[in-house]
């Protein structure tokens, strides 16, 4: 095993130490009783979110400060989640200060500290993994919490947990130090978008990340597991859900993830996340027509919206990472924008929840509806030039290459692919790639990954890696979006149009 794949797993046990953490300072009932309230556990909900919020404005602002190396920010990042760890646990347990204000301080530290640690970990993943193994770090967080999370309240008591508390942020933050001495953390593997479409790139992932943010509460306000939730607050007091469930509820999140946004990873950003904003609908959809699917068992349709919940954190962070590694924009400035959106919402839902829970719950559905539709139409109106497939024989004439035979109308499949790989060798020629790039450039055209490529042309990824990275540098290019304008439309680069 490469160090690098080594860092990836010590980062992923470090994501699952601290999920499991948020989940016990959330969720266990002994940090609260017996002293609390209903209205002490409100403001406990305000602290957390006016930490989150706290914290994602120094993103925002002062992200060249907070991404500093890991050496030193890892300790401040332990103070904060063990001291909010400490107050909030004990701050109903002593007399000697107030006991409200000081379980708000410990609350307001622990969503500091999460959001804190947690970027960090996807920060360092962005130059140590490339992106598709990310994804894979980014799933098996989400089911390894989940699962870890339901042994524990099995087989450990209240006080035990307690005690795991406050180990957790400790072996988390241990992890992570020990994962960036083995590989340092190093800037981020960037794709740098057409300059042309940057601004649209821009503003589209600016969209995607606010549109999740506020999605991320809609669902945990559907399946109420979230933090602090009402199926939540029983996870860690044994009336949580059984283990079998929820392995059948990662299994169906797994699936999920596979067949949208990992399958979609290399199609443009146009079509890039269609197929998991309509995982989205489908939850909102379940959440809306409850009341009609009365012959569905009740327990059926609350593990649906409990996938689409888990479904909904992990695409949270697919779209930040993929956001950092397309704009030019510092990392964190960018885990802000999400992190953001998500806290505010967070924030504004739980205010209005205390009050009038029919506004809060209308509210952050129509919210999340029209960022839905934004999302889903923005691609069709403004990428249109995107779009262009190799199965459309008007778009391959329209820029036919000189000396390049044009296509009839209504020709087959087959001729089409053939045209194809006549126009790849016509480039290969006049750009003097040598035969084995000449085939990894036609399955690059036709949109096959890295690890299709290796399966096709029998050679290792690290082969396949070298032979990108010479047609890159000959044809003097920096994307795929920059290989198919040269394939579909620019004009000087690959031959003028006839």
């Amino acid at each position: 095993m490469t160090k690098n794949r080594k860092a990836a797993v010590m980062s992923l046990a470090a994501l699952v130490l601290v999920g499991v953490w948020v989940d016990i300072t959330g969720y266990l009932d002994v940090f609260s009783s017996p002293s609390a309230t209903s209205f002490s556990q409100e403001v406990a909900r305000y602290a957390c979110y006016a930490g989150r919020i706290a914290m994602a404005a120094a993103f925002l602002l002062f992200p060249h400060r907070i991404d500093c190396p890991l050496g030193r920010s890892v300790p401040l990042m332990l103070c904060c989640m063990i001291g909010g760890t400490v107050l909030y646990s004990l701050g109903f347990h002593q007399t000697l200060l107030d006991p409200l204000f000081v379980a708000a301080a410990g609350s307001t530290f622990i969503g500091v500290g999460h959001i804190w640690i947690v970027s960090a970990i996807y920060r360092y993943l962005t130059g140590v993994c490339y992106e598709r193994d990310a994804l894979y770090v980014l799933v098996a967080a989400q089911v390894a919490e989940r699962i870890v999370a339901e042994l524990l309240s099995a087989v450990l008591a209240g006080a035990s947990l307690v005690v795991g508390s406050y180990l957790l942020p400790v072996m988390a933050a241990a992890v992570l130090a020990l994962s960036n001495r083995l590989v340092r953390q190093r800037a981020t593997r960037r794709i740098e978008a057409d300059a042309e479409r940057r601004g649209s790139v821009r503003a589209y992932f600016a969209a995607l990340c606010i549109m999740v943010g506020v999605a991320l509460v809609a669902c945990g306000a559907m399946s109420t597991v979230g933090i602090w939730g009402t199926a939540g607050s029983g996870q860690f007091a044994g009336e949580g859900e059984s283990l079998a469930s929820a392995f059948v509820e990662c299994v169906l999140v797994v699936i999920c993830c596979r067949v949208t946004f990992i399958a979609s990873i290399e199609k443009p950003l146009a079509l890039r996340y269609q197929s998991s904003l309509l995982v989205l609908i489908t939850g909102f959809v379940l959440m809306s027509s409850r009341q009609l699917l009365t012959p569905v068992p009740d327990g059926f349709v609350s593990s649906l919206l409990v996938v689409v919940e888990n479904y909904a954190h992990i695409l949270f962070w697919v779209v930040a990472l993929d956001a950092a590694r397309s704009l030019d924009s510092p990392v964190y400035r960018t885990f802000g924008i999400g992190l953001m959106s998500c806290s505010v919402t967070g924030l504004a839902w739980s205010f209005f929840l205390e009050h009038d829970a029919t506004v809060a719950e209308s509210a952050v559905f129509v919210v999340s509806y029209l960022l839905l539709v934004v999302c889903i139409v923005y691609p069709q109106a403004f990428n249109r030039a995107s779009l262009r497939s190799s199965s459309d024989e008007d778009a391959i004439n329209e820029f036919a290459l000189e000396g390049e035979e044009r296509l009839t109308p209504g020709i087959n499949g087959h001729a089409l692919r053939h045209a194809l790989e006549q126009r790849c060798a016509h480039m290969a020629k006049e750009h003097g790639l040598s035969a084995r790039e000449g085939e990894v450039l036609v399955l690059l055209v036709k949109g096959d990954t890295r690890q299709d490529m290796c399966k096709t042309l029998q050679l290792s990824e690290g082969t396949i890696k070298t032979h990108l990275t010479h047609i890159y540098s000959k044809l003097n290019i920096h994307s795929r979006s920059e290989l198919l304008e040269i394939a579909y439309g620019v004009g000087g680069r690959g031959g003028e149009p006839s």
